[in-house]
């Protein structure tokens, strides 16, 4: 196994490709369906990874290696494990683009554990990060306007389809 000598790695380079391969070996095993074992890689990854990696040139790797362990994690039904990793790139993240995929790893987690409330909670507060504006309380006025909203995008996307 490939992991076995890394307490022996001293080359920070070396170090950080042996996290792109668990990491790759990941991606080939969930390409599989083999959870477990991507769920593996990608732990032996994040073991080698230090906490300034989330600076400089390393930051996407540290990125990729935390956001695909939060939704391994939850595949596997690790959920507090899998939430742990997802608060970890909301707190190192620079960006709301770099923080989707673990606000939709929470979404998921909190959906699977029946904590709706939770769910509902996260993915309204993304979508108002994002500029969506939603009624705190809704009611059928909401849901009118909303839905000849849709209908008048719907039908412009088909006029533009039937134009080419």
């Amino acid at each position: 196994n490939m992991n076995r000598g890394r307490a022996h790695i001293n080359d920070e380079e070396d170090r950080l490709d042996l996290v792109r391969i668990n990491l790759n070996s990941a991606r080939r095993a969930t390409a599989k369906l083999a959870m477990f074992m991507a769920r593996e890689y990608l732990s032996q990854g994040r073991s080698a990874l230090k906490d300034p990696d989330w600076e400089g040139e390393t930051y996407e790797l540290c990125l990729d290696v935390h956001s695909f362990s939060a939704e391994i994690e939850n595949h596997c039904g690790n959920f507090a494990t899998s939430q742990g990793l997802a608060y970890t790139v909301l707190k190192n993240a620079h960006s709301l683009s770099d923080k989707v995929s673990a606000y939709i790893t929470l979404v998921a987690s909190f959906g699977v554990q029946g904590r709706f409330n939770e769910a509902v909670k996260v993915a309204f507060g993304v979508l108002r990060k994002l500029g969506e504006r939603l009624p705190r309380r809704p009611n059928m006025i909401h849901t009118i306007v909303e839905y000849i909203k849709v209908q008048r995008l719907l039908k412009s996307l088909n006029d533009d389809l039937t134009e080419h």
